[in-house]
């Protein structure tokens, strides 16, 4: 009879121990800031942004509203702490199924006729607002973007990096503003569509 109660207690403490472990290893699902407009990104591309652009278009302007908040710490493998996760802004070039286009979407800022010629002239202005509680804007990012380079590439996204936000930007809402400085007619290919895209982002 003690023996049964021994393993009856041994049983239940080894399954309290196993749920924790699964609990502590399962990502989160739950949205902590689903108060907030627009839906922040977070870790694991939920409720990533995305805007689309006309890269062929010389003095096209987009912009969009940003949430930079807290993201838990996501796991290697499900069992080894990361990097905190911080947003990720980037160009992101969808190539349609099967299309051939004759070249690598990686090297289209090197094929694609004046890009090629004239390869330190600025692509994008992208600017960085910070929104205060009292709805004033801070000016905290400005920069001509030339050299863009591929992050990772597939059959369907490309993604160039452009800001990284690391940890040198305080919490908070922020307003993106990302305007076409170059005059590239030649990229207006029917079967590329062009975004900015604003992710989440732990392994650095």
């Amino acid at each position: 009879m003690v023996k049964k109660t021994m393993l009856l207690t041994l049983a239940a403490f080894l399954g309290a121990g196993i749920v924790m472990l699964i609990q502590w290893m399962r990502p989160p699902t739950e949205d902590p800031y689903f108060f907030l407009n627009p839906k922040p990104t977070t870790i694991g591309d939920y409720h990533s942004i995305e805007i689309p652009i006309k890269l062929y278009e010389k003095g096209e302007k987009v912009e969009m509203v940003f949430w930079n908040v807290p993201q838990p710490t996501p796991k290697l493998l499900y069992l080894f702490p990361a990097n905190t996760p911080s947003p990720q802004i980037m160009l992101n070039i969808k190539k349609r199924k099967e299309s051939d286009l004759g070249f690598y979407i990686s090297d289209i800022f090197k094929v694609k006729g004046s890009i090629s010629e004239n390869k330190n002239n600025p692509i994008f202005n992208i600017k960085i607002y910070k929104i205060n509680d009292n709805l004033t804007e801070d000016l905290i990012y400005e920069k001509n973007h030339s050299n863009i380079t591929l992050y990772s590439g597939g059959w369907g996204d490309n993604l160039f990096n452009l800001v990284d936000f690391y940890h040198d930007y305080k919490y908070g809402q922020y307003r993106l503003q990302v305007e076409v400085l170059a005059n590239l007619p030649e990229f207006k290919i029917d079967e590329l569509d062009y975004f900015i895209y604003i992710r989440q982002y732990a392994i650095k």
